[in-house]
């Protein structure tokens, strides 16, 4: 059974039908696999990202189609059934850590925040949790961390915190859109990491945003190439990268192989 299937969504633009945002995307991922989205900017990844959690901006709208998560469509879920899911069956990992940690808190009571919001626990029943959780993420001293405040961490440093406070309560999906796209090499491999690895340990579905078709190959077992909002093609990942059938993603490949 698929833990999560999109039909045939198509999103526009709220004022005008007729721009297409995402035309007709249809994929599904079955309990702990893993999608690579790639494309490049503008290509509407982040618009499917946020369609499965229906936090689209407000400019859009969903024209047609269905998102089933574990059998139930998201589209029709109320405000109370929305918020349960968000940050607990399903959460979303970003790329800008500056913009979504609070500079004006300290980063271990950013994390136990969601202990206590979504396992209804005290400050103080979870302060050796998430002590423990931020070793797990490779930090050696994880009180100073906590103590510290966003702007006190380097970037690479922030993002593992923004990856504790997303995977702390173990959701069944993470989507993680371009997490890496602003890091350094050693961060990135960091996170890569850390991604494969709770992957793995809590057999979570992962679905991987990406304009790196490389990192894709590496950490996905499908991969979808996206352009200008339509699927450009969609497969388990060594069938696309050996034997590719759209021009687009020949390229892709291509002029990835030169970088390497």
């Amino acid at each position: 059974m698929n833990q999560l299937e999109l039909k045939n969504l198509s999103v526009c633009l709220r004022n005008n039908e007729n721009r297409i945002i995402l035309n007709d995307i249809s994929f599904s991922l079955g309990e702990g696999e893993s999608l690579s989205i790639i494309g490049e900017s503008g290509s509407g990844k982040t618009t499917i990202a946020r369609s499965i959690l229906r936090l689209i901006d407000n400019n859009l709208l969903i024209k047609s189609g269905c998102i089933l998560f574990e059998e139930k469509d998201i589209l029709k879920l109320s405000e109370n059934e929305l918020t349960k899911l968000r940050g607990d069956s399903i959460c979303f990992l970003p790329q800008e850590s500056l913009n979504y940690l609070n500079p004006l808190i300290r980063c271990g009571d950013q994390i136990a925040e969601v202990l206590i919001i979504k396992r209804k626990k005290s400050k103080n029943e979870v302060y050796d949790e998430v002590l423990f959780f931020l070793s797990l993420c490779g930090f050696n001293d994880p009180e100073e961390i906590y103590n510290k405040y966003p702007f006190e961490l380097s970037g690479g440093s922030r993002q593992k915190v923004l990856f504790a406070m997303t995977n702390i309560i173990k959701p069944k999906l993470l989507i993680a859109d371009e997490p890496t796209s602003s890091l350094d090499l050693v961060s990135e491999k960091e996170i890569l990491n850390l991604l494969i690895k709770f992957k793995s340990d809590h057999k979570q579905s992962l679905i991987f945003i990406t304009h790196n078709i490389l990192i894709a190959k590496d950490i996905s077992q499908k991969v979808m190439i996206l352009k200008n909002g339509t699927i450009e093609e969609y497969g388990l990942t060594p069938e696309v990268f050996e034997n590719p059938k759209s021009e687009y993603t020949k390229e892709l490949i291509k002029n990835a192989s030169y970088q390497i």
